[in-house]
């Protein structure tokens, strides 16, 4: 039941930074340039994704081996390409991301304090991969 409880946690959160990522793409529907749930999907799945390698990377290091081999850029484009689809789907099926952006748009999780985590999160993945090159390197 607890794993159950922090899954369920776990995906409340991806959705909050799913919905401020996309509250800053969407414009309330006044978005111009931009396709807002494709750009949302590409940018919270391939942060993601680097936390998973990176996340990986270190426990390799840390537990398994302190050499780390060298890895090959196919897999890791294969699985970020994966990841970055996945979550393009899962945000899009039936418009997904809209019935998010409505739950949200008047919830209190909708403040300054979940939108810096939220802004955290995505720059924190994008630099975990050369976070993690400086540590096992």
């Amino acid at each position: 039941m607890t794993g159950l409880v922090i899954n369920l946690n776990i995906m409340i959160w991806y959705k909050i930074i799913f919905f401020h990522v996309f509250k800053r793409y969407y414009k309330d529907g006044k978005f111009t340039n931009d396709i807002p749930w494709l750009t949302t999907s590409v940018i919270v799945g391939v942060s993601s994704s680097f936390y998973l390698l990176s996340l990986t990377v270190l426990f390799y290091f840390f537990f398994i081996d302190h050499d780390v081999p060298q890895l090959n850029k196919y897999p890791i484009l294969i699985c970020g390409f994966v990841f970055a689809v996945v979550n393009y789907l899962w945000f899009t099926h039936q418009k997904r991301y809209l019935k998010i952006y409505e739950e949200y748009r008047t919830s209190d999780k909708n403040n300054k304090v979940t939108a810096v985590l939220s802004w955290i999160y995505i720059i924190l993945g994008f630099a975990s991969v050369p976070i993690a090159a400086l540590v096992i390197r």
